[in-house]
Order: structure tokens, then sequence, then C-alpha cells
């Protein structure tokens, strides 16, 4: 309000004006006309005056600022011209150079400022699609004449593509050379490890022991030396290098060549060596790389040595791994493990049992045994089961009629159902999560163990109370009687639960000619001893009439790849006994080193794998996103057709 009165009472122009009106009206009411129209005359010439008085000063006050704003952008101008950042103005609508400044005509090594040029054949491969979609940076650096640069930018436009842009042009090699370097000299930190230390310096003399390491610490030191790293013995079979990121390129892209070269230090009796590498890589500090080298060579180890693994903050990535795995003939880890199982399940209210989806006999022979153990020390026991999908529903029945299981084979909802925290889940013939029965199952019970014989995949199941992983046994079955011979007699097995075990193993064996050791042959014995009969075991795996003629037809269509690779396809209806079976005989072909037969399934393509030996199948389906073991393996592709699968497969096929 006193804003008001202030600007009300303010004197003006106006003041005086309607004074003067006011003594002109008094005037006209007191008759004095002269006086009145001389108080008019006056207010219009005072009014006029002042009309043309604040004319003239605005004039005046608008030339001023024009005069200082024209100033102010001629200085500008020259500002831009002399600014040592390259700067340019173009066109939106034409992309043509409007106006450059000296920086960046030098830059564009012309003596003369560009005008009316494209600015695509100034600046190859520059797009301008950024500053159109309103950012004010080019998302990525931008490489000209041997620098690197960061271009900012604005765009004054009077539509989204008219108008003109302006680009700054940011030097940042420097910084760009100082991010490669810091990169280059991260820490990387590997473990070597002699996988045979044991057989390789069986019976030898100290001196010839001493001899034959330094011949590996030689070998080791030579494949090391470009890499100028720091290299030392932890323990008598195990070297450690802490190296830079730099050099790690290179002993990847030779495959870590010294898996090859070890290979020609022998022992007196022949006795090749062999070797792991671990490696840990793009982690936060030392520490963490070191746990991450270590992670990968367990993972190297429980794929079965003789490989070279590599961990970094997302995955693990192989490489070698061609080799069989060499079994250990050793019975003290068994043991070991017989105890920590025995103890493990004594110390839970009930045990469930699952394997991997479409469980097959392995599965099954590896879960009767389990029971059997739960059994021993009187712990009620369940096996999680999907009869729709199982391939063992034969032997299924036979173990149903038992009085023991009844109520044993119960689906997964009904395993959430009766689980509990202190319910034991023992997962056999499986090490990955994404290939359980029910993962779900899996993630809600909180103490598990693992059984498995399968090389480890990336992607394992972690924090398990136990694992008994050994990738040179023939079966999960195999694994579960080998426990069994340190907790029960034969004696304890029912006979039809000794046959479920023996027909595990000759499944994954293909009736013992296969990844067969010292180890199956004394769980067959064992098995033998406690009833089972093997003659029964193979009728499980007869075909009728109609099977028969269509895995005749399968083989039939073959056709060869590569060096001794044999594929076919299944045309018809999919089914995975038909594709295994097929996959087998295509092996009794002369020549033959791997076969392939490519299959569908209701909502899934599928490749059954097998090899006589030579081949490591395992590792071409883990190219195609499967896994198994170097003898048997599998892919399932829910993303693919069986024609996109059978194409993926011949490729990889020819790049061996």
């Amino acid at each position: 309000m006193k804003q008001k009165l202030r600007r009300l009472f303010r004197p003006t122009g106006r003041m005086y004006f309607a004074a003067m009106l006011i003594f002109c009206v008094v005037e006209l009411i007191r008759n004095d006309v002269p006086g009145a129209i001389g108080f008019a005359a006056a207010s219009l010439l005072l009014a006029s005056y002042s009309y043309i008085y604040k004319s003239a000063t605005r004039t005046g006050a608008i030339r001023t600022i024009e005069n200082v704003l024209f100033a102010a952008e001629s200085a500008g101008r020259g500002a831009l011209s002399v600014m040592p950042i390259p700067t340019l103005a173009f066109s939106l609508s034409t992309g043509s150079l409007l106006w450059t400044n000296d920086a960046f005509t030098a830059l564009a090594g012309e003596t003369e400022r560009l005008f009316d040029v494209a600015l695509t054949d100034v600046l190859p491969k520059f797009s301008y699609d950024w500053l159109l979609d309103g950012k004010t940076e080019l998302p990525a650096p931008y490489e000209f004449r041997d620098s690197i640069f960061r271009v900012r930018g604005s765009a004054i436009r009077a539509s989204y593509d008219e108008g003109w842009g302006v680009l700054y042009f940011e030097d940042v090699s420097e910084l760009a050379s100082l991010r490669v370097e810091f990169a280059a000299s991260r820490t990387a930190i590997m473990i070597i490890m002699i996988d045979n230390y044991d057989d390789f310096t069986k019976g030898l003399t100290d001196i010839e022991k001493s001899t034959l390491i330094a011949e590996l610490d030689d070998a080791i030191a030579r494949w090391l030396k470009p890499a100028d790293g720091f290299l030392t013995r932890l323990e008598r079979d195990q070297r450690v290098c802490i190296l830079e990121e730099r050099w790690m390129p290179a002993f990847i892209s030779g495959c870590f060549s010294l898996l090859e070269t070890i290979k020609t230090t022998r022992n007196h009796t022949g006795i090749e060596a062999t070797v792991s590498i671990g490696v840990g890589r793009g982690a936060d500090s030392p520490l963490e790389c070191y746990k991450f080298a270590s992670l990968a060579i367990d993972m190297a180890l429980s794929r079965g040595g003789d490989q070279a693994v590599v961990k970094d903050k997302l995955n693990f990535a192989f490489y070698g791994g061609k080799n069989q795995a060499v079994e250990r003939n050793t019975k003290v880890k068994s043991r070991v493990m017989a105890n920590a199982l025995n103890e493990l399940i004594t110390d839970s209210s009930d045990v469930i049992v699952m394997g991997h989806r479409f469980a097959d006999y392995d599965v099954l022979g590896a879960a009767a045994g389990v029971v059997a153990i739960a059994r021993i020390l009187k712990r009620k026991v369940s096996i999680v089961l999907n009869a729709d999908t199982c391939l063992a529903m034969p032997m299924v029945r036979k173990l149903m009629q038992l009085r023991e299981y009844d109520g044993v084979f119960i689906t997964p909802r009904d395993a959430m159902l009766v689980s509990n925290n202190r319910t034991l889940l023992i997962v056999v013939d499986t090490n990955r999560p994404d290939q359980v029965e029910s993962e779900t199952l899996l993630q809600s019970i909180t103490r598990t163990a693992v059984i498995d014989h399968h090389r480890r995949a990336a992607d394992y199941i972690t924090g398990a109370a136990f694992t008994f992983h050994e990738p040179y046994a023939s079966s999960a079955s195999e694994l579960v009687t080998d426990l069994l011979q340190y907790l029960a007699q034969p004696s304890v097995l029912h006979k039809l639960e000794a046959e479920a075990m023996l027909t595990g193993i000759m499944l994954d064996t293909k009736n013992f000619t296969l990844r067969t050791g010292t180890r199956t042959f004394e769980a067959a014995v064992f098995l033998r001893r406690a009833g089972a009969d093997a003659s029964e075991a193979d009728k499980l795996f007869r075909l009728d009439i109609a099977q028969t003629a269509q895995k005749a037809r399968v083989v039939s269509t073959v056709k060869m790849y590569g060096d001794g690779f044999a594929v076919s396809e299944m045309t018809d209806a999919g089914d995975r006994v038909i594709a295994a079976q097929a996959a087998d005989a295509l092996l009794k072909i002369t020549g033959v080193k791997a076969s392939f037969v490519v299959f569908a399934l209701t909502d899934a393509a599928c490749v059954s794998a097998r090899s006589s030996g030579d081949v490591n199948v395992q590792l071409l389906m883990e190219k195609l996103g499967g896994g198994g073991n170097s003898n048997a393996a599998a892919v399932q592709r829910h993303d693919l057709t069986r024609a996109e699968l059978m194409t993926q497969l011949i490729a990889c096929l020819k790049e061996c």
C-alpha cells in the first residue's frame, strides 16, 4: 500500500497536467472563459512537450543499448575466432558449414575458414543426430586426425531440423591415453597348479624329483617371461604370478599355450605333466583379484584339470580342457566325504533328493542310493520327480512296489509343503541351478548338498553345505555307491535299489565301454554283491518296434562334417531316449569321432551329443548354451527352432 501511495504522489508530468486541468475546470465554473482557455492551452503544450521529450529519451536509450550489444557481440565473435578450442557452426537442415574458428581451420588442415562445405566431408563418419535429439554431447569420443575429441554442442532452431548448430571439440587424447594405461596396468593374478604332482613324482629320488620340478618351473618361467610378472611358489604343486592386465590378451589369444608345452616334460615312466591355470582379473582390489583366481583354479580342477579358467566380475571363461579327466585312485576323499554326509543327514530333520529335469536312470540310481543312506540313518526321505517328463519310469514303477518306497516319490509342490528349516536337499547328477527339477525348491531350502560328475559350469550351485564333485567319475550313481561303501554293507541295500544304481552306471558308461575306471568296476562289484542283476538292468534300455524303426530313420539321415563329426536330424516327433540311442549308434560307424542328433520338443530345440573319447563334446555344447561331460553332452534351447539350432551346430563344427 505504501508503495502504491508513493507511486501515486511521485512528481511527474502527469501530475502537473492533472493540476492544470483542475484549474481549467474551476475557471469554467467561475465563468472565466479566457482563464479556462489559457489553462487548457498550457495543459496541451505541457502534454505535447512531455510526449516529445519521452520519445526522444526512449530512442536514445534504445540506440545506446543496441550499440552496447553490438560491441559485445563483436567482441564475442572475435573471442570465438581466436579461442583455442576448435569450434564450428553449421546448418541443421543442409549439414553444411557456416563458420569455423581459427583453431578448427588449423585442425582440418586448411588455411582459410571453411564455408558452405558438407560437414561429413570435413569430419568423416560424423553424425549430429544427437544434437537434433536435444543432447549436448556426442555419446562417444570422436577420433579425428590422430586425436580423440569430446564433442559438445548446442542447437538454435526454428523446427526439428531447421536452424543452425555450434560444435566445440575438446582434445582428450591425453586423458584417453591415461585411461588406457590405467586399464592396462591393473593387476591380474594367475595361479598355476600341477594337476598330477603325486603321480608325476611317485617313485623318484629327491634328486630326480628336484630335477623334474626344476624343468617344470623353467617352462613356466619362460612362458611368463614376456609379462615381466612376479612369480613365486606357494606350495609344492602351486605357483602364483602377479602381472599386469596388458599381457592377458596375448595369453588368451594363445589359448594359454603352457597347457600344451608343459606336457613335453615327462617322468621316467612316461607320465607327462599337466597343469591347470586359474586367472583373476578386473577386480577392484588385489585381494578380490586373488579370490577370483582361487575360484578360477577351483573351477578348473572341478572340470577335470588340464585347462585354464579366467574369472572376472561377471563370469568365467574356459580354455583347453580337451583331455579326459584323470581318475584319482585315493580313497581318502571318499571316506572323508562319506563321514561329512553322514553328519549332515544326521543333523537334519528329513532329506529331499532332486535331480535334473527329464530325470534319467542315473538320477534315479543316485537318488535310490541316497534313500538307502537316509534309511540307515533313520531319516525320512523323499525323491522329487515329475512323472510326465521322467525318462526312467519303468524303474520308478518297480521301486514304488517296495514297502520302503511308499510315499517316497513326490512332486515339487509337495516338497515345498513338507520342507522346513532343517530339511536337507541333496541335488544329484547336475550342478546347475537352472537344470534342476524345481529351481524354486532349490532357492527355498537353505541346507543343500550336491553330488555330481559333470564338469562344473559357470553358473553352478553355490553355497552348498556339502559338495561331492568328481568329473573323473562315470556317473552320479558311481559316486553315491562310493559313499555307500563307507556307510553300509551291501546287504543293507534292497536288490531293486542296487539294480537302479547299476542301471545308472550302465547308462552313462554305455555298458562299461566309456569313462570307466577302477572305481567304476569297484562300484559295480559292490552293487553285484547287493544283488543287482546286469541282465535285468539291460532290459530297461530295450526299445519297442516303433521306437526301433524311428531310431533307424534317424541314423539313416546321417551326414558327415569336418574330421569325423556325424550329424543326424530327427524330423518327426522328438524323443530324448531315441535321440540319445541314435547318437550312440552313430558312434559305431567307422571314422566317427563324435555324433550329434538334432531334434525338437514341444517348446525347445535340442541336441544330443556323444563322443568316443577323441573329441570333448562338452566344450562344443557349451558354445551353443548347453553342457555335460566330455563323452556325453546336450543342448536345449527355447529361443531357437530345430533348423536354426542345426545351422548353429554345423557352423560350430566347421570351426573345429
